[in-house]
């Protein structure tokens, strides 16, 4: 039987891989629909939403802030791919089937809704739980993982690593590998709860045809993903390109708490966290104000 769209799903007129309309590549300024490929602060779309924030841009594209209003006022996540991200032809297919699968996950306390996938400006835009918290990275790299003390931080850090671990889980049940865990892509509301987030979007990215970091970037490249993974996290069957299983993700869930305990990334590559676990052990005798 097919799946019933949610009532959030209604409201924005939700159709799936199958009925989705995928039109041409997106100009930079207005596709047919009169959407702009790429949205400012204060736009409105449609009359439906108004542009509320930007959170983040990246080599993927951007993700805004949007406040969907005509009578109901709720928050919501938009990620938008670049339009040169779909260079491969049947990209844009093969990101909506690939990114529906996130939205196929049943709700779950430690998992970002997905709600619907919606092409607009000619660009495939999903639209999802907004979290308030920022990302596991951001608090790492603020400091926000750290505060109240040194019991207080190894409470915070084992009760995250622990929700995280339960979202991984639960993504698992339902038969689906992430394949780019790592802190970027876990939320925090601010009371503090981790979701699991971006379920199905590194395999779009890898089969929409994304390019590989140049040489000269490749310093900067080992925390951003390539290749349908971040190769700081990544899992030794994904460094030689082996059949992928839960254990890929668990490999980086590991290697996501390491980085907790040592507030940043002292390895390459993830196939070094044996070593990079070793030294950890072995410079420091316990916590530090920074990081475990």
């Amino acid at each position: 039987m097919e799946k019933k769209p949610s009532w959030i799903q209604s409201l924005f007129g939700h159709k799936s891989a199958k009925q989705a309309n995928t039109p041409p590549l997106a100009s930079p300024v207005l596709a047919e629909d009169g959407v702009p490929a790429y949205w400012k602060v204060g736009d409105c779309i449609f009359n439906e939403f108004d542009v509320t924030g930007i959170i983040g841009e990246g080599g993927m594209g951007t993700v805004y802030k949007i406040n969907y209003h005509p009578w109901l006022s709720i928050d919501l996540v938009v990620k938008s791919p670049r339009p040169e991200f779909f260079a491969r032809e049947g990209g844009k297919e093969n990101f909506i089937r690939e990114a529906e699968t996130w939205m196929g996950l049943r709700v779950h306390p430690h998992l970002v809704s997905c709600y619907f996938v919606r092409s607009l400006g000619g660009i495939p835009r999903i639209f999802a739980e907004y979290i308030d918290g920022g990302s596991l990275a951001d608090w790492i790299r603020q400091r926000k993982l750290y505060e109240g003390g040194l019991e207080r931080a190894l409470e915070r850090i084992l009760d995250i690593a622990i929700q995280f671990a339960w979202g991984l889980h639960a993504a698992h049940e339902q038969g689906l590998v992430h394949q780019d865990i790592k802190p970027a892509n876990v939320m925090l509301t601010t009371q503090g709860i981790a979701k699991v987030t971006d379920f199905g979007l590194a395999r779009a990215r890898a089969m929409t045809g994304e390019q590989e970091m140049k040489d000269e970037q490749a310093h900067q490249s080992i925390l951003v993903s390539s290749r349908g993974m971040t190769p700081a996290y990544c899992s030794p069957e994904q460094a030689a390109e082996q059949k992928l299983s839960r254990k890929t993700d668990i490999w980086s869930w590991g290697l996501s708490v390491l980085e907790m305990f040592t507030g940043e990334v002292t390895w390459r590559i993830g196939v070094a966290a044996r070593e990079a676990l070793a030294e950890y052990r072995g410079t420091r005798s316990g916590y530090s104000r920074d990081a475990c």
